[in-house]
């Protein structure tokens, strides 16, 4: 009976429609047919082999398309009015809980719109750099591997279990999710910690690396030539052993491009001899652009383990 289901918001309201999609919860959707089909090769295929039954029909409302044919589709009406928003051409909407992201993502993931399942992927990257957590476990919740990763990822930016969070309560019927966050966690700050302590101690080659000012001589067996090892200095040795402290507790790439990473290098630098700032600077930046790389790679080459409860 009609009076058993509502209509959509506009524009998914408009009589005319030659297609309605019936939510889970009983709404109403009137589409086009052509949009749903350029949009999603799922929709394409049905239209292309068989028409939707008309025997659902008569629940429609007569006002608004009563010719139209209705496909009773197992989404909520929330998830499935975002999801038109996004293939329509009309304003997108404003969504900020990673759980209605990944809502979305669902759909477009079934119906196979990949352009849609990619920008709420950059918005729940977006939201899981607010909330890492808490993106980490809806994630988890709906299955979404690919999410879990990003928000895991996001995660590395905060120290571990996070400012002011009581993680127990959000993890409460998962707590193996939580500890395998953890565990990634920390290989990623053991990964980062051994990126920035190859930074070195010793070194063969010093070149353009002034806090390399030691050098070391030892024969090889059987080899007539010398060997040069430079060691590093002390101040080195130190901001290294600093750096380490902070990608122990915070260890996110982008960490290292902040002021206090190079400031921390330079300060110790200057402390050593005042003279050397303006020489340093310089040789400390262009160090600073392959050390973020290394750093980036090593936390790159950890695996989130992810296995559902």
């Amino acid at each position: 009976m009609a009076s058993h289901y509502s209509v959509a918001a506009t524009p998914f309201d408009k009589p005319g429609a030659n297609l309605v999609l019936r939510t889970a919860d009983n709404v109403d959707f009137f589409v086009s047919k052509m949009i749903m089909a350029l949009a999603s090769p799922i929709f394409a295929d049905m239209f292309h082999l068989a028409e939707p039954t008309s025997a659902h029909t008569h629940d429609t409302a007569t006002t608004h398309a009563p010719e139209a044919p209705v496909i009773e589709l197992t989404e909520r009406s929330r998830a499935l009015d975002h999801f038109l928003r996004f293939i329509y051409p009309i304003d997108k909407p404003h969504i900020d809980d990673p759980e209605h992201i990944l809502d979305v993502l669902k759909v477009a993931s079934k119906y196979m719109v990949d352009f849609v399942e990619h920008d709420m992927l950059q918005r729940f990257s977006a939201l899981a750099e607010e909330r890492p957590f808490h993106a980490y476990a809806q994630a988890y919740q709906h299955r979404r591997e690919d999410a879990m990763r990003i928000a895991a990822r996001a995660s590395l930016a905060q120290p571990w279990p996070g400012v002011g969070q009581d993680l127990t309560i959000e993890f409460m019927e998962f707590p193996a999710a939580l500890t395998r966050l953890q565990d990634y966690h920390s290989a990623c700050g053991d990964a980062a910690a051994g990126a920035t302590r190859a930074a070195g101690a010793t070194t063969p080659d010093p070149v353009e690396k002034p806090w390399f000012p030691y050098t070391h001589t030892s024969e090889w067996r059987n080899r007539p030539e010398p060997r040069f090892y430079y060691t590093a200095h002390p101040w080195w040795k130190d901001a290294l052993e600093t750096l380490v402290k902070i990608l122990r507790q915070t260890p996110h790439p982008r960490v290292t491009h902040s002021q206090r990473f190079f400031g921390i290098l330079l300060t110790k630098a200057v402390q050593v001899g005042p003279g050397a700032k303006d020489a340093l600077c310089s040789v400390l930046l262009s160090f600073m652009d392959d050390y973020r790389a290394d750093v980036d790679k090593a936390v790159s080459e950890v695996t989130l383990a992810v296995v559902y409860d």
